[in-house]
């Protein structure tokens, strides 16, 4: 009887006024004669199990030697295989779908099928074959149950939504989203369709556009969720085994219940929802909603990244055609956005950052436990915050007990932050806070394993401190400077120890920039900064100790063609930036040419510092939150203006920005500053704001091409007097003398 109901449920339901599965399966025979292609007899399983408790199919994820479970073409073939047995087997009346693993449901494709399709037949052909596997769910007369346990990202939400009920385990770990446009995507596997039928159209928006994560708590608010389960407190069974079998009977009996119907299934949206609903089936206002949604996108992307403009418009095709009609549109849609070059370099950087959260070294020797920061400025409590958040006892060390102060209060206001947005519990807050420990001398922190120095940027001063932390630490114990561009060879020369001095660059504000630079010299190891900044949830990067590292000489050589860096200025600090400005240049000399530290000077002698001293090119005096012009600054700018160089068109101001950056970041490859092309991209976008949807500097040279940007830039030299700073790299012009040198093969 319930599997009756289910079945006329989703043919007769009308969610926004049409019916959904009656199209969708008008469509289905097509896509599954296109999945019977790659589809054969799987004898034996390897990414999941496949089992029955009686009367109910189980269908168990469990993909070997990974943390989580990825939809990879195998996984899909095996997964319909099981799926297709259970349907033609009249003895299994339900079927439910689970995860084997304690943290992950299914964390979403197998980007790599993605990044491989080379035409937009091929992107659009695997799109289809993944609509085909949900809609075999969602058209199933046999009801699925959908036991979540751990992440339910992309793929694995829209394996979801195609299920009759969903369960969830309410843990930090049970996280939903839908990210594809984050890589430039959109969801190809019928999820632009499902989700906005299941929950309103507002949230559904709100998650596909942004890509954002949600938890398992607000999904349930939303109704992407029909019943959380908690996870099993202190007891004698706390191990992650016994909730999965906790979680699969749970799953099994609510399933019984659908199909004797003790449960019913009803799900109604909430005001103001139901209106929004309702108004959207008036034409007028439903063409008017949509237009301001594209409006909007179009107002924040600014062109360069198309996926959600297309998520737009076939949301809005299904909506008025019908669910079939609009899975035939994301389909199309989706092999256009796979094979765009945004979404290459999109999907470029996610393998990048993926790759860079694994040490590719050996471990330290000892692993750090304890970490000690000396100086309780801006970036020193950035610093402690992000420590005593990932679990380290962190010792903060300053001589002012004032500043140290502020500084406590400081982190516990972020982390109280935190938990009102509720990533965090309030008792997580306090043990994090009670592995702070303030103090004014150095005795403290005698016993820490790691010392990262954040005093400001001036060599004799870093020197000093480090001389006063050597003669308290043990022996064994590495001491890091972070500094933007002083070398930590010259640092090192006050030490008794040199082998233990490292730099540890982070970037302003250290709790949301992800990116953390380890400098090194040939007599440092890098392992134990390297363990605490993956440790610290960082994107690391190792370069070699050079004028400016990596990141501040590239920053440094075109903000020598712009002053438009104004933010960033802000953030790091203006009289550090002129400090900076005036040591690269002596040391990289001419290819620094283009910009006047007058302007930057004249901002320190007025005390414009930056967010820190409340002015700098922006005023944050009036207001925390919102920021205005400093119409001073703004004067100084203007009284210091220079005459047209000439090349000044709209392309041409951009391309003398660009040029400038990444040839200084090839030149550092060249140079051995960089061991690689992935760090110099993650470097890039990470740390300075790259365009992501360029890829950053290397793979924007395969795209652009390194003849015709080399040809700008001789033009730009030519034009400006043999302009050194215009002079392209060896390397650049290696790659522009032969077409089939690329830095990347995908």
């Amino acid at each position: 009887l319930k599997a009756s109901f289910l079945v006329s449920e989703r043919r007769m339901a009308t969610i926004f006024g049409f019916t959904i599965a009656a199209t969708a399966r008008s469509t289905l025979s097509k896509k599954l004669q296109l999945l019977r292609l790659c589809s054969t007899n799987v004898s034996t399983l390897t990414t999941m199990n496949s089992y029955r408790d009686n009367e109910i199919g189980i269908i168990k994820f469990h993909t070997p030697g990974s943390k989580e479970n990825i939809m990879d073409a195998k996984f899909m073939v095996e997964f319909y295989d099981c799926l297709n047995k259970f349907t033609q087997d009249d003895s299994v009346k339900g079927i439910v779908v689970m995860s084997g693993k304690s943290g992950s449901f299914i964390a979403g494709a197998d980007t790599k099928i993605i990044a491989n399709c080379h035409s937009v037949a091929e992107a659009t052909a695997l799109s289809l074959k993944c609509q085909a596997i949900m809609n075999r769910i969602h058209s199933n007369y046999k009801p699925v149950v959908a036991a979540i346990n751990g992440t339910c990202l992309g793929g694995g939400l829209e394996l979801a939504l195609a299920c009759d009920y969903r369960i969830a385990v309410n843990s930090k770990k049970t996280i939903f989203g839908l990210p594809e446009v984050r890589l430039g995507l959109l969801p190809g596997a019928g999820g632009t369709q499902r989700l906005p039928r299941l929950i309103s159209i507002i949230d559904s928006m709100d998650l596909m556009l942004t890509g954002k994560t949600i938890s398992a708590s607000k999904a349930k608010s939303l109704g992407l969720v029909d019943m959380l389960v908690e996870p099993l407190g202190p007891g004698l069974h706390t191990d992650e085994d016994y909730m999965i079998k906790e979680l699969e009977r749970g799953a099994v009996q609510i399933l019984r219940d659908l199909l004797t119907t003790e449960l019913v299934v009803l799900r109604k949206l909430k005001f103001p929802h139901n209106l929004v609903h309702t108004l959207l089936d008036i034409e007028l206002f439903r063409n008017l909603f949509f237009v301001y949604m594209r409006n909007k996108v179009e107002k924040l992307t600014h062109g360069h990244y198309p996926a959600p403009s297309h998520i737009v418009n076939v949301v809005r095709k299904g909506y008025k055609f019908g669910i079939g009609d609009g899975l035939k549109a994301e389909a199309k849609a989706f092999g256009l956005v796979a094979t765009s070059p945004e979404s290459k370099s999109l999907l470029h950087l996610f393998t990048l950052s993926t790759e860079c959260k694994k040490n590719p070294f050996a471990p330290a020797k000892k692993e750090p436990k304890s970490l000690a920061v000396i100086g309780a400025g801006l970036m020193g409590c950035g610093i402690a915050q992000v420590s005593i958040y990932n679990g380290f006892v962190t010792y903060l060390k300053d001589v002012d007990k004032g500043a140290l102060l502020q500084g406590e209060r400081s982190i516990a206001k972020h982390l109280d932050k935190r938990v009102k947005q509720r990533a965090i519990t309030t008792l997580e807050k306090d043990n994090m806070m009670a592995n702070l420990f303030l103090s004014v001398d150095y005795e403290a922190i005698k016993n820490a394993d790691l010392v990262i120095e954040a005093v400001y940027e001036d060599v004799q001063l870093k020197q000093k401190v480090l001389r006063e932390i050597e003669e308290c630490v043990r022996p064994d114990c590495v001491i890091a400077s972070n500094t933007s561009a002083i070398s930590i060879s010259k640092v090192a020369e006050a030490s008794k120890r040199p082998e233990n001095i490292v730099g540890m660059h982070y970037f302003s504000p250290v709790d949301k920039m992800q990116l953390l630079e380890v400098i090194t010299t040939p007599k440092t190891s890098r392992e134990a900064a390297l363990d605490v900044g993956l440790k610290q949830n960082k994107l690391v990067i190792v370069v070699k100790d050079g004028p400016g590292f990596y990141t501040t000489r590239v920053l440094a050589a075109m903000l020598s063609e712009t002053i438009r860096f104004a933010t960033l200025a802000d953030e790091v600090g203006i009289d550090v930036a002129l400090h900076i400005a005036k040591y690269l240049g002596e040391k990289l000399g001419q290819r620094l040419a283009g910009g006047d530290l007058i302007i930057l000077q004249k901002m320190v002698d007025n005390n414009f510092l930056g967010r820190k001293s409340g002015k700098g090119c922006f005023d944050y005096s009036k207001s925390k939150t919102k920021r205005g012009v400093n119409e001073k600054a703004l004067q100084i700018l203007k009284d210091h203006a220079k005459s047209s160089r000439g090349c000044d068109s709209d392309h041409d101001r951009q391309l003398r920005m660009v040029s400038r950056f990444v040839n200084e970041a090839l030149l550092c490859l060249e140079e051995g500053v960089i061991s690689s092309p992935r760090s110099g991209d993650i470097g890039a976008v990470f740390g300075l704001g790259f365009p992501p949807f360029l890829g950053g500097p290397f793979r924007f040279v395969d795209n652009y091409g390194a003849e015709r940007l080399v040809t700008e830039m001789d033009r730009y030299r030519d034009s400006y007097g043999d302009a050194v700073e215009f002079q392209a790299c060896q390397l650049l012009r290696d790659h522009a003398k032969d077409s089939k040198k690329k830095f990347y093969s995908i």
